[in-house]
């Protein structure tokens, strides 16, 4: 194992780290190191209020880890569930390092606690939204 700048890299399989926006990786014993294109990943994704009763709202907040690149950062939203109405997608736009929309429920909407995932160059983020009885 070889320890550079703050992240470890396996000489035995494919490692990545992403620093500084740089992309590092190892395919056996090189270790290369690339310009990442995507300097803006989703660092955290909150709800508020947490909990809601049928046919409420919550707003969904979105942060990035830098601010979004000219022309903006779309961020793919899933909920997994017929409970929580979430748009399908989020713009962040250029400069900013967040944005909100609205997470809307049914009267109808079953009462339980769901998951909303944010997704953004294929890394993951998530929250949870409890829709009380």
């Amino acid at each position: 194992m070889t320890v550079w700048q703050g992240f470890w890299i396996n000489p035995h399989m494919v490692a990545f780290s992403i620093a500084n926006d740089q992309i590092f990786y190892n395919t056996g014993p090189m270790l290369y190191c690339a310009k990442n294109p995507y300097a803006a990943f989703i660092s955290s994704m909150s709800v508020s209020p947490t909990s809601i009763q049928p046919g409420q709202h919550s707003v969904l907040t979105v942060n990035l880890t830098k601010p979004a690149p000219a022309g903006g950062l779309t961020v793919q939203l899933t909920d997994y569930t017929p409970n929580v109405w979430t748009p399908a997608t989020l713009k962040i736009p250029a400069g900013q390092y967040s944005a909100t929309t609205n997470l809307l429920t049914l009267p109808a909407s079953k009462p339980g606690t769901y998951t909303i995932v944010g997704t953004v160059h294929g890394v993951h983020a998530s929250t949870r939204l409890t829709v009380a009885p």
